[in-house]
């Protein structure tokens, strides 16, 4: 079908709004990032509401720029984009589930030349579209009330860090009590001594709590914003070392259980 998605190119040009939404399958509203830099510009588009556990999962993004390097092999963009990955993309979860058909790719016009000085610049925009697609995708998630955003510090390391959150978001026992409103600590300390973190060190948590908050930055006047905007903050410190990781999840309710129960294949 090469002649009707040529056609279609003047108008995804104009707007990305429609391009967005291409994608969607349980999505309720499109999620476009962008950010500015060295006079040309990253953006972002993704699409992924459930079966979201990015090693990846179920999921599909798509980042866009003008900018191409100079004299830089095409190997480091690849190495960018796996940096941020693993601090945005793979530090997210909605449901544990995994898929085979999940997609993240970048692509460049090679229209805005960029010099390898410029580098740090460009991963930080980088980072930027990709967090904001993240936070977008599980604020999306199937059924969410409340957004998950966990801050592990003080860990051993980061794949310590990382995996403590992902403990964290992935309880089903914790995500319903995020959404029953209830500061179940107990629950808390489970998650994360379940990640092979001795139990007597437990102690040196310093900080470990949630507290529900609003969300910042969100446009409540667009219609395509899902009403609930809730975000629930766990902070945990091991007191093990000096690694951090953040890590983004949502609650377990019952529209999720709805979704895909009535599902029919």
């Amino acid at each position: 079908p090469v002649e009707p998605i040529i056609n279609a190119l003047p108008s995804l040009v104009e707007s990305l709004q429609d391009t967005s939404i291409l994608p969607a399958a349980s999505d309720l509203y499109p999620k476009i990032r962008s950010a500015d830099v060295c006079g040309g510009r990253i953006v972002g588009i993704a699409k992924g509401a459930g079966m979201v556990e990015p090693n990846m999962a179920t999921m599909l993004s798509y980042i866009l720029t003008g900018i191409y390097y100079l004299s830089v092999p095409r190997e480091l963009l690849r190495q960018l984009l796996a940096e941020v990955v693993e601090q945005t993309y793979n530090s997210m979860s909605v449901d544990t589930d995994e898929s085979t058909s999940d997609t993240l790719a970048i692509v460049s016009s090679d229209q805005i030349p960029f010099d390898v000085d410029d580098t740090d610049a460009f991963r930080a925009a980088l980072y930027d579209v990709c967090a904001g697609l993240c936070e977008d995708i599980v604020r999306n998630g199937e059924g969410a009330h409340h957004v998950m955003r966990v801050v592990v510090t003080g860990a051993a390391d980061e794949v310590q860090a990382k995996g403590v959150g992902k403990s964290i978001v992935n309880s089903p026992l914790l995500k319903c009590a995020v959404a029953g409103n209830d500061p179940n600590v107990g629950r808390l300390v489970m998650a994360v001594c379940s990640q092979d973190v001795e139990k007597e060190l437990v102690q040196h948590m310093k900080k470990a709590q949630l507290t529900e908050t609003t969300r910042g930055g969100v446009d409540h006047t667009s219609r395509d914003y899902p009403p609930h905007d809730h975000m629930v903050e766990i902070q945990v410190d091991l007191g093990l070392g000096n690694a951090t990781a953040k890590v983004l999840g949502i609650d377990l309710t019952h529209e999720y259980v709805a979704i895909n129960a009535d599902y029919r294949s």
